[in-house]
């Protein structure tokens, strides 16, 4: 269903609390504007992984969605370099973070560190550094 000039990109849409708040989360958390601002509503379209993360402020003309029931969003990267820049670039925004290096989450161990939005969602930022046949669960927000 995409042209030559579309992507098929992955869509998430949160409900925030604090627009405002979001928008400046994300903004640090991804490295980039949104391409959409609006009153109640926010979108930041992402090439590289291609996702679409639309933020639309709670009571904004819809029903609030219910309890979080979304247990963690994550970046998986390439590289333990790519894990550290983005370490770098959120603790310079002053994004407080939980460190979990060398941990052993489901059947996999990563180097890997959290941060949460003003909402309380956890984003997780790691590599896989080896493919375990046993199942761990060092981490917090893993395999929830």
């Amino acid at each position: 269903m995409t042209t030559a000039t579309e992507t098929t990109r992955f869509h998430i849409s949160l409900d925030v609390g604090d627009l405002a708040a979001s928008v400046a989360f994300y903004r640090d958390l991804l490295a980039i504007d949104p391409d959409k601002l609006h009153d109640g509503y926010a979108r930041f379209t992402l090439d590289a992984p291609p996702v679409v993360l639309s933020l639309v402020q709670r009571g904004c003309g819809r029903a609030p969605s219910g309890p979080q029931r979304v247990s963690h969003m994550g970046f998986r990267l390439e590289s333990g370099e790519q894990v550290d820049a983005a370490r770098r670039r959120l603790t310079a925004a002053g994004r407080a973070l939980r460190e979990e290096p060398g941990a052993r989450c489901c059947y996999a161990l990563q180097n890997k560190f959290w941060v949460n939005d003003p909402d309380g969602n956890e984003w997780e930022f790691y590599v896989l550094l080896e493919d375990l046949q046993t199942f761990g669960n060092d981490s917090k927000g893993c395999c929830n």
